[in-house]
């Protein structure tokens, strides 16, 4: 996390995660799928990112508490 681009300006703030435990929580396995969709062949050919973000995304969702917990820790 540390190497995320809002890292250094969020570090050592009191975060309100609730807008993006929402987003998260809302994002259905049918919108998951349409955004890997939305890719276009020629990248999917080439590697799997789109199917890893997917699987990713998914997990976040699942484990959204725990996920909003272990953000709030690394940014005290």
């Amino acid at each position: 996390m540390r190497n995320h681009v809002f890292y250094d300006g969020l570090k050592g703030t009191e975060a309100n995660l609730e807008r993006l435990t929402g987003a998260l929580e809302a994002v259905t396995d049918e919108r998951l799928a349409e955004y890997a969709d939305a890719v276009p062949r020629e990248w999917k050919t080439v590697n799997k990112a789109a199917d890893e973000i997917v699987k990713y995304l998914r997990e976040a969702r699942e484990h959204c508490e725990g996920l909003m917990t272990e953000i709030t820790r690394a940014l005290q």
